[in-house]
């Protein structure tokens, strides 16, 4: 299986995504596509975690709305079908819920983990099913729950590779997965 892996750039607007697209179906054989958020998001998703921190959740709400807003506008430029791009902003709508909830509770290490990767999941949940939608098929995955790394430095790869394997054992066979990263 091959990795590809697109940064924040890679995937910052409707244009580089369609892009993306075009690159993966260039590339034969089995693909993980490992993506990161949309440029910008993350720089974001610390401003949030800082006004978290400091108990100012009204700016922190603030950041999460322009956030949310970003993200219906890329489906819209990448789902013109009103059905499909109703489904995928009301599943991105539940996310965004998800996200204030952390920040409407008390700060931690936890809280702030689940800020920092939110940008990965929502745009991971959209490019799939922009692919889908372009008659792609692919399995969507949580990184969560094969990339377990306890050491940064020296990660078990071999650990990771088992609880991968494991994770998508069962699975409907599509050459494509993606994941967060």
């Amino acid at each position: 299986m091959k990795v590809l892996k697109f940064g924040g750039t890679s995937v910052g607007s409707s244009e580089s995504i369609r892009n993306v697209k075009n690159i993966i179906n260039s590339v034969s054989g089995k693909k993980l596509i490992v993506l990161s958020a949309m440029s910008g998001v993350t720089n974001e998703l610390v401003r949030i975690t800082e006004y978290f921190k400091s108990g100012n959740q009204p700016d922190a709400g603030y950041v999460v709305k322009a956030l949310k807003i970003k993200h219906e506008d890329l489906t819209d430029a990448l789902f013109p079908s009103q059905e499909e791009n109703l489904k995928i902003k009301s599943h991105i709508s539940n996310l965004f819920d998800g996200l204030n909830g952390i920040i409407e509770g008390d700060f931690s290490e936890n809280a702030e983990a689940k800020i920092m990767t939110f940008g990965e999941t929502v745009l991971t949940y959209i490019f799939s099913g922009f692919l889908q939608s372009s008659g792609i098929k692919n399995n969507l995955l949580d990184a969560k729950k094969f990339m377990q790394v306890s050491n940064l430095e020296n990660p078990d790869t071999e650990k990771v590779g088992r609880l991968f394997q494991q994770y998508i054992k069962g699975m409907e066979d599509n050459e494509i997965y993606i994941t967060q990263g």
